[in-house]
């Protein structure tokens, strides 16, 4: 079974941790509905946070990839 990606939702961010998937250099994405990228990371360490002050409520897409691994989670902000 491959290492999938966790996350936790706080009250103004997302909490990555990737160091069971950790290879090179990560993208993460947070990407709305309609296609539009919202924030975007390149990182290799283990534990990233993504902000999301300031984005309206709803649902969103946090795709991962890194040298070939990718996963795409469903992200609901209220």
């Amino acid at each position: 079974m491959k290492p999938s990606l966790n996350f936790v939702q706080l009250e103004e961010s997302i909490r990555i941790d990737q160091s069971s998937l950790r290879q090179d250099a990560a993208l993460i994405e947070l990407i709305d509905i309609k296609g539009v990228v919202h924030r975007q990371i390149k990182s290799s360490d283990p534990v990233v946070e993504i902000l999301t002050h300031g984005l309206a409520a709803g649902v969103y897409m946090l795709r991962y990839s890194s040298n070939g691994h990718e996963e795409v989670v469903k992200i609901v902000l209220r």
